[in-house]
């Protein structure tokens, strides 16, 4: 319930929920494993990680995935300053490396030094054969959001690309 006044709702999120292991219906994404050139569906009750509370899992889509990614980027559920802080590089008081840790509190960072060229933040993961990659570049309005059962690879090669085609400079 708090998810859902405090995140969800603010965001936008209408498809986002929580939901017990035998929600995904016919018309929602399932998990397939490759095995011999055969594809099989995995069953989500072996994925005790996806658990939350009371046996339930968090489901979403691409559509309500950029509505998130927005509401990040305008600070509708929580204030700009916060917000900004999981996206600044997250320094232990005893870091003793010349360099920033990769990474915030949250999210990923490729930050860039020079500031005619782009930076991003960006999240990746991995539970059973369900791959996600967000990742956004705030100073050019891009978003790359990518679901898939097989990799998150394609996304990363679509950075690459953007850097290609001249539209990121990194």
């Amino acid at each position: 319930e708090y998810v859902q006044q405090h995140i969800l709702s603010p965001s936008g999120m209408t498809f986002t929920k929580f939901s017990s292991h035998n929600y995904p219906s016919a018309n929602h994404a399932k998990a397939y494993l490759i095995s011999k050139n055969k594809f099989s569906e995995q069953s989500i009750k072996g994925l005790s990680v996806l658990n939350a509370n009371n046996d339930e899992i968090m489901w979403s889509n691409i559509v309500d995935l950029r509505k998130y990614l927005n509401a990040i980027q305008y600070c509708l559920f929580l204030d700009c300053e916060l917000m900004i802080a999981t996206r600044s590089p997250a320094v232990p008081l005893n870091w003793s490396q010349p360099f920033s840790p990769p990474h915030g509190s949250v999210w990923k960072l490729k930050t860039n030094n020079d500031p005619n060229k782009d930076s991003y933040f960006f999240y990746d993961s991995q539970i059973g054969s369900y791959h996600a990659y967000m990742a956004c570049v705030p100073s050019k309005n891009i978003q790359i959001i990518y679901l898939s059962n097989r990799s998150s690879e394609p996304a990363k090669h679509a950075m690459k690309a953007l850097v290609q085609l001249g539209y990121l400079d990194l």
